[in-house]
C-alpha cells in the first residue's frame, strides 16, 4: 500500500461539532412552525440528528487506515383531520454531509404538510394489473425490496419469495424502470 493517495475525501464537516443544543432545537422548532399552519393539522412532530463517525483498520497485507464522516438529517412528520376520522399523514426529511447543504428548516415542515393535505379525502384503489408510478422519493426503497432475496443465498436458505416454481412467471415478466427527474 505504498504509494496510495491520501487525498482528503471531504466527508466530514467541522461544523457539526461546533452545533449546540439550541440551535438543533430551532431547527425543530422552524420545520414545526411551518408544519403547524392550518387548523387540521392533529400532530407535527420534528426531529434533527447529527452524527460523527470516526474509524480505524489495520490488516495482514499491510493495510492500514483511519476515516471519519459526518452526517446531518432533519425530517418532518404532519397527520392531519380528515372527514369520517381519518388521519392522511405526510412526511419529509433531508440527509447530507455538511450542514450548510441542508435546506432551510421551513421547506422541510412545510412540504410535510403539503405532502399530508394531498392525502385528504384519498382511498383505496381496485386491484388490478396496472402500470404503478412511484413517488422518487419511494424507488429506492421498492426496487431494493424487489431485489432483496434474489441472490443465491436467500434462495438457497428458502428466504426469497421466487423460491418455488410456482413463481418463475414472474421472473419471466417484463419490468421496465424509468426514472424521470
Amino acid at each position: 500500500f505504498s504509494g496510495r493517495s491520501e487525498v482528503d475525501l471531504q466527508v466530514e464537516d467541522p461544523a457539526v461539532a461546533q452545533l449546540g443544543p439550541e440551535q438543533r432545537l430551532q431547527i425543530c422548532l422552524t420545520m414545526d412552525t411551518a408544519a403547524r399552519r392550518p387548523e387540521r393539522v392533529l400532530s407535527a412532530a420534528s426531529s434533527f440528528s447529527d452524527s460523527t463517525t470516526r474509524g480505524a483498520a489495520v490488516s495482514t497485507n499491510g493495510f492500514s487506515g483511519r476515516w471519519s464522516g459526518t452526517t446531518v438529517s432533519m425530517e418532518c412528520d404532519v397527520t392531519i383531520r380528515d372527514e369520517k376520522d381519518r388521519r392522511p399523514e405526510g412526511s419529509s426529511y433531508a440527509t447530507t454531509r455538511f450542514l450548510g447543504d441542508l435546506p432551510d428548516p421551513s421547506t422541510i415542515g412545510a412540504d410535510a404538510l403539503e405532502r399530508a393535505l394531498a392525502r385528504i379525502g384519498s382511498s383505496k384503489g381496485p386491484s388490478g394489473k396496472t402500470r404503478l408510478v412511484v413517488d422518487p422519493r419511494a424507488s429506492a426503497r421498492l426496487v431494493s425490496a424487489l431485489l432483496n432475496g434474489t441472490d443465491a443465498r436467500s434462495v438457497q436458505q428458502g428466504r426469497s419469495v421466487w423460491r418455488s416454481e410456482e413463481h418463475t412467471s414472474e421472473l419471466q415478466s417484463p419490468c421496465n424502470l424509468v426514472c424521470r427527474l
